[in-house]
């Protein structure tokens, strides 16, 4: 078993992530987000890794603070978080609002198939290998 402390953002918990495209690779703060179907990830950080999200045919649906948006679906080359790696991992891209203090959303997508589990109280997530 792998335990991970979580770090907070007020109520919110966030942990860092690396992301790696077909041209680099860049590390970001992201939100856990069991609330979120898809691990989401901005237009731009998709775009300058090499993932960009003009080329893709896949659309999904979101809800946003707005309402809702057919936003593209790609994959990155891996995603790495809370010591799990997954390849060929698809994302969705959409910026959050500027004001936000994380630069992602790791979803239920990414949170599943980690098979983590989550300790609110003690802040921390656990992985059963």
């Amino acid at each position: 078993m792998r335990t991970f402390l979580l770090k907070r953002y007020g109520s919110l918990f966030y942990t860092t992530g690396t992301i790696k495209g077909k041209n680099d690779i860049v590390s970001c703060k992201l939100l856990i987000d069991t609330g979120s179907t898809y691990t989401i990830l901005p237009w731009e950080l998709l775009y300058n890794i090499g993932a960009d999200p003009t080329l893709s045919t896949e659309r999904v649906q979101i809800i946003t603070a707005s309402g809702y948006v057919l936003a593209p679906k790609v994959r990155v080359e891996w995603i790495h978080s809370l010591g799990t790696q997954f390849e060929l991992f698809p994302v969705v891209c959409y910026t959050l609002p500027t004001s936000f203090y994380i630069d992602g959303i790791l979803g239920m997508d990414f949170l599943k198939k980690a098979k983590i589990h989550i300790h609110i109280f003690e802040g921390k997530i656990t992985i059963n290998d």
